[in-house]
């Protein structure tokens, strides 16, 4: 918080040594695209920051294993929201081959949460995850352990091996260093999308068009964040 505090500050001193500082404080317009310009130079910068963590790190994925764009997404496997955006991420994903979605389960959401995210993670050790975690964003009311291990049944995961494999230290420290990483990143909420240098919350209608748009520029553009 302190470095953001110190960073707002220089972009605020730099406003106001500005020969042009006195009509934007009277022109309500250009005030408030100052602030959005603070804000969007405060999110690539915090973006940037932990770069390595949100796109390097060992995560589960969706979609192109060679991406040429990557959007991060934060998650709960028990959050409404996160699965009212499911299909539409799905619709973006399905209509853009090159992009991955680097998913990052927070687990927020308690005890449950915690025992799916375990789950999960574990399965990646025997086969590719996509399906079942489609599954398991399809589901209503509450997704526990014994659902999610009742749906991996059924898909051909070793059930011994994932209880197994899930109470390990590793699995830990992977759920541990995704809670620091929102933490680091101020999210306290979820969904929570990462593309580009723009953060996308909840679950908008138009998230397939919003996603698809910042995808096209990234391609054009490249992006200094990701």
């Amino acid at each position: 918080m302190l470095a953001r505090h110190l960073f707002i500050a220089i972009v605020a001193a730099c406003a106001i040594c500005s020969p042009y500082s006195t009509s934007l404080s009277a022109d309500g317009d250009a005030v408030a695209k100052f602030r959005a310009e603070e804000q969007l130079a405060w999110d690539k910068w915090r973006l940037q920051k932990q770069k390595s963590a949100l796109y390097e790190a060992n995560s589960l994925t969706l979609g192109a294993t060679q991406p040429k764009v990557k959007i991060v997404e934060f998650f709960d496997y028990n959050c409404p929201y996160c699965r009212r955006a499911q299909p539409r991420l799905m619709e973006f994903v399905n209509k853009n081959p090159d992009v991955q979605i680097v998913l990052k389960d927070v687990a927020f959401l308690g005890k449950n949460s915690l025992a799916v995210a375990r789950i999960m993670l574990a399965a990646r050790k025997q086969k590719n995850t996509a399906e079942l975690h489609n599954a398991l964003m399809d589901q209503k009311g509450l997704t526990t352990e014994t659902i999610a291990l009742d749906i991996a049944g059924i898909l051909g995961f070793d059930i011994q091996r994932l209880k197994k494999d899930a109470e390990g230290g590793d699995i830990q420290a992977a759920i541990e260093e995704t809670q620091n990483l929102a933490h680091e990143l101020r999210f306290t909420s979820v969904p929570i999308f990462v593309a580009g240098h723009t953060i996308i919350s909840g679950a908008p209608e138009d998230l397939t068009e919003m996603l698809s748009s910042i995808a096209d520029d990234i391609r054009k553009n490249g992006c200094d964040v990701c």
